[in-house]
């Protein structure tokens, strides 16, 4: 069951729900939902999507709105009136029940980097419930490394190759992505364009060329949208986002060196020396990973001790401050000194010492009369 799904079933039988599917500026456009057999089904009349806002009530209590949101709304008014809380949320750019990421790599221009597919792919897994599936393009120009293909294969990830000169595979990955709602992941240039151009001919995508330089693809996508897409009976959503070229999270050493983002870690048939093993060169440790594998996994892991460090180090120096500015601000009482203990002025010293020069000058004349 997905996200979505869950969020339906427990919606009951009340009307006026709908599914954020693009935001420009203060405006969000939705579509209804429909809840008959709790399936994540838009209302097939409602083809143009609502223009909605979110009242400031609700802002000024701190509420969001992201695409992949169930809302209600007052259709009277065009306003969101409550926001079902959501079951995940990517952080950057913000969206919403995502159940899954479709990771797009090409076998040739640009060539695949495997860091860069394992960066997406751990965080894709830590991040949302299902796993996530690669896709192989431009197989028609490249045959795939079977290496490749078994490593990752092994590894349990779904790999499907696709060619838009085949129709076959479209037909195959359609059936990884009904009544789901799917997030595109992969660098310019590998054809995510194309793929969304296939799988909604009625769409017009701009597809970016490779550049013959850099062998680098050229930015396309300019904002976050949702696209639904049908099939007979099945409905299914994708979006494409500018965000998604690495899909980065703020993960912990413990949440990299676990089964669920490297499932080497599961298949290992023998446990390493130490329980707290880091993976990383102790002795003692039995992970079998692949060499490239290996690489990914020692970077992730680094950078996350290296990002923990500087945020204890941070947390060090704001307390630090925090305590100087907490001792800094302490009140001392000083009891006021009695007009008799107070200390002269030079002032009042000064006009003291001129009285009695000239009392002392007037006891002289005086004396002398």
């Amino acid at each position: 069951m997905s996200l979505i799904q869950r969020l339906i079933s427990n919606l009951g039988t009340e009307e006026n729900y709908a599914l954020i599917q693009k935001i420009h500026g203060h405006f969000y456009y939705a579509k209804k939902i429909n809840l008959i057999n709790q399936a994540i089904e838009t209302d097939i009349e409602a083809e143009k999507l609502m223009m909605l806002t979110l009242p400031t009530r609700l802002k000024k209590e701190g509420y969001e709105c992201f695409i992949g949101d169930l809302i209600q709304v007052n259709p009277q008014n065009q306003t969101i009136t409550e926001i079902i809380p959501r079951l995940s949320l990517m952080p950057r750019p913000k969206v919403a029940n995502i159940d899954q990421a479709l990771i797009i790599i090409s076998v040739c221009e640009p060539a695949p980097e495997p860091e860069y597919l394992d960066r997406l792919l751990t965080h894709a897994s830590l991040t949302l419930p299902d796993k996530p599936i690669i896709c192989l393009t431009k197989v028609d120009l490249q045959k795939p490394a079977p290496e490749f293909i078994n490593l990752y294969k092994s590894l349990g990830y779904k790999i499907i190759e696709l060619s838009y000169l085949q129709p076959e595979s479209l037909e195959e990955l359609k059936t990884y992505l009904f009544n789901k709602v799917s997030v595109l992941a992969g660098q310019s240039g590998v054809g995510k364009s194309s793929l969304l151009t296939n799988l909604f001919p009625e769409r017009a995508f701009k597809v970016g060329d490779v550049s013959k330089k850099s062998q680098k693809g050229t930015h396309t996508t300019r904002h976050t949208e949702m696209f639904e897409g049908r099939s007979g009976k099945n409905i299914f959503y994708i979006l494409d986002t500018p965000g998604f070229s690495r899909l980065d999270a703020q993960v912990n050493l413990t949440e990299i060196n676990s089964a669920k983002a490297f499932p080497e870690i599961a298949q290992s048939q023998e446990k390493c020396y130490f329980e707290d093993c880091k993976h990383l060169e102790e002795n003692g440790c039995k992970i079998n990973f692949s060499e490239s594998r290996k690489a990914s996994y020692q970077k992730l892991a680094q950078e996350s001790i290296e990002r923990e460090s500087e945020q204890l180090e941070s947390r060090k120096v704001k307390d630090a401050e925090d305590s100087t500015k907490k001792s800094s601000s302490v009140n001392i009482n000083i009891p006021k000194l009695k007009s008799s203990d107070r200390s002269i002025s030079r002032k009042k010293q000064k006009q003291s010492f001129n009285l009695n020069t000239e009392d002392s000058l007037n006891e002289t004349e005086n004396s002398e009369e």
